[in-house]
């Protein structure tokens, strides 16, 4: 079993790079796919995993470029194939919030005892 301090001390490997074999190569389309179809039919765990990714990625466990991907994808996916759904809803959505953040306000004002 690692223990967390071995596990971020253990860094890059140190020896020569290896070049990518095929089964690398496999793996990483594989992933990229999976990072793909999660972002098409979910709607917050694509910021989940790249979230994860990105952290993975300041710990040096996975190449950065995943975490980029991710967040690429996630920007691209919702701009271009969401946009239907968002562009008639978000008005609507950011005004209920909007009211919300506004009558906290007054709330907390009025137990304060002052005025907004």
């Amino acid at each position: 079993m690692v223990t967390l301090p071995a596990f971020f001390a253990r860094g890059l490997p140190s020896g020569p790079v290896r070049t990518r074999t095929a089964s690398a190569l496999t793996a990483t389309i594989i992933l990229l796919a999976i990072i793909g179809i999660i972002a098409a039919s979910h709607q917050l765990t694509p910021l989940v995993l790249a979230s994860s990714l990105a952290g993975l990625a300041l710990i040096r466990r996975v190449d950065p470029g995943f975490a980029v991907f991710a967040f690429v994808f996630i920007v691209a996916w919702d701009l271009y194939f969401a946009a239907p759904f968002v562009s008639p809803n978000h008005r609507r959505r950011t005004g209920n919030l909007r009211r919300c953040v506004h009558q906290r306000h007054r709330e907390i004002s009025r137990l304060a005892g002052s005025q907004p």
